[in-house]
């Protein structure tokens, strides 16, 4: 997929329209349904995801994204969880991707995009694609594989690690969610005792 065809992608989960080089391949549609918004709309306001509008990743059988060269913030659902979400960095360059992840008693890992997606649909909202973006957010990854903290759910979880490369901010919308149910739950604790 080259840079004409990935904003063509974008602007249509966007639903704006946008103007491409002629004869463009077809492209699967991103799963764009009324069930499909629906429930972005309520994880989004849980603070369960980010509000960007996410845009389906397609993998083809060889394992290759077929995204421009940059570096990805990815997630899938976790298995038997209704709403919580795993996340990764997905770095592509030069045709090839690598997917790094945090899991609870191991540092950051390089694995494949298959054994990332687990069976899942993958999605992407942030993307450091060029120039000085894409090379602080590999130096980040860098730092974050050689100094990695212990995995912490309320400070240093896979969220965090992904949004530290990508943004340069460690922080979790999942985290913050719980975070204000928590107060709210403690508060009608109070006022209700």
């Amino acid at each position: 997929m080259d840079y004409w065809q990935y904003e063509k992608l974008v602007n249509q989960a966007w639903g704006q329209s946008f103007v491409t080089p002629p004869d463009p391949p077809v492209r699967r549609p991103v799963a764009n349904g009324i069930a499909e918004r629906i429930r972005h709309r309520k994880l989004v306001k849980r603070g369960m995801i980010p509000a960007e509008r996410p845009v389906e990743i397609f993998v083809d059988r060889r394992g290759d994204p077929r995204l421009p060269d940059g570096v990805y913030e990815i997630y899938r659902s976790l298995q038997g969880s209704p709403v919580g979400l795993h996340y990764g960095i997905l770095v592509v360059s030069g045709g090839f991707c690598t997917v790094y992840d945090l899991r609870q008693g191991e540092p950051p890992r390089e694995i494949t995009i298959w054994e990332f997606a687990d069976g899942h649909r993958i999605f992407t909202t942030v993307v450091a694609r060029w120039g000085a973006q894409m090379t602080a957010a590999l130096l980040r990854l860098q730092d974050a594989r050689v100094n990695y903290a212990e995995w912490n759910l309320w400070s240093n979880n896979c969220e965090h690690f992904s949004r530290y490369v990508v943004r340069g901010k460690r922080e979790s919308t999942q985290i913050n969610g719980l975070k204000a149910i928590g107060v709210c739950v403690a508060v009608c604790a109070i006022l209700g005792a």
